[in-house]
């Protein structure tokens, strides 16, 4: 994963609780409570930790400036910190006899000074209320996940033989050629207008074998991080989504064209997934542009 992740909200909550989970089980087993809010809302808080730790999310809609994205982040803590207060009674039974030294406020991008002022002016302003579970050296920290390399790692970390390829059956490609004669006629049908035909069924061959062998990494991946491939899946999402805004059509370089796709794909899941190795990734990228070619998201020229 990374900051330049267009996250959802649901999205950046359930990475931030796997990463507080993986920090709390390796160093304080037990100590971290989760607090659901779909029964009866929530309290301003995601979880709470025995040590004295509240800990809050939150993923603006990207694009976005950097004031706008401040904005949002500052009016979202304020609202949060403030059900401290209005729901204390609730917040009390919740919180036991745990005393909050620290809220922690977690976003996937943190670019203005301005929003440490504000944690600071709130941080005064929540001890002034005087809550009983509230430490009078509270204080309210800004994180990315870049506070939390290690365990980021550890959750992306994936055992080699995993995701050793595996070749393909002789079969496959016949196989998948049989079933799927609309995909192989439309993606041979994008391809027609910018090489010849020779040209075109090599291409096409050469990247049926990448989309199949990429499926299969794809569901070894799966099973063997959920984490890693779920972070696979939402770069391919975001990628798809601005294909027509990166890559302008070139007749003339279609290959050259897919090349660069790939290419800038592969970092993208070496950057997101970095326990990956290069092979793999590049496999993944390669398995992308075939599905868009014959999906539709990818063409050339008038097709």
């Amino acid at each position: 994963m990374s900051a330049t992740t267009d996250w959802t909200g649901a999205e950046w909550q359930a990475w931030c609780e796997t990463l507080w989970r993986k920090r709390y089980a390796s160093k304080n087993p037990h100590d971290l409570q989760m607090v659901p809010a779909k029964h009866q809302g929530d309290l301003g808080m995601e979880a709470f930790s025995h040590d004295g730790h509240l800990y809050q999310c939150y993923a603006v809609e990207e694009p976005i400036s950097t004031a706008e994205r401040y904005g949002k982040q500052r009016d979202k803590l304020s609202t949060d910190l403030f059900k401290l207060k209005t729901k204390k009674l609730d917040v009390k039974k919740i919180l036991g006899s745990v005393i909050v030294k620290k809220y922690i406020y977690m976003v996937p991008l943190h670019d203005s000074r301005h929003l440490v002022s504000h944690a600071q002016t709130k941080a005064a302003e929540v001890k002034g209320w005087k809550l009983p579970f509230i430490s009078q050296s509270f204080a309210i920290v800004i994180e990315t996940e870049d506070d939390y390399v290690t365990e980021r790692d550890l959750v992306l970390a994936i055992p080699k033989p995993l995701i050793d390829p595996v070749p393909l059956n002789s079969s496959a490609i016949p196989n998948w050629k049989d079933s799927n004669s609309e995909l192989k006629e439309r993606a041979l049908s994008k391809l027609a207008g910018v090489l010849d035909e020779n040209a075109r069924s090599r291409v096409f061959d050469a990247l049926l074998r990448k989309y199949l062998d990429g499926e299969n990494a794809l569901d070894r991946l799966r099973v063997a991080s959920p984490e890693g491939y779920q972070s696979i899946q939402v770069s391919v999402s975001h990628k798809e989504s601005v294909l027509v805004l990166d890559y302008s059509a070139d007749p003339e370089g279609t290959q050259r064209t897919l090349k660069e796709i790939a290419g800038d794909l592969s970092e993208e899941f070496m950057s997101v997934c970095p326990i990956l190795d290069k092979r793999t990734t590049e496999t993944l990228a390669w398995a992308s542009v075939a599905d868009w070619l014959m999906r539709c998201p990818l063409s050339f020229g008038d097709n």
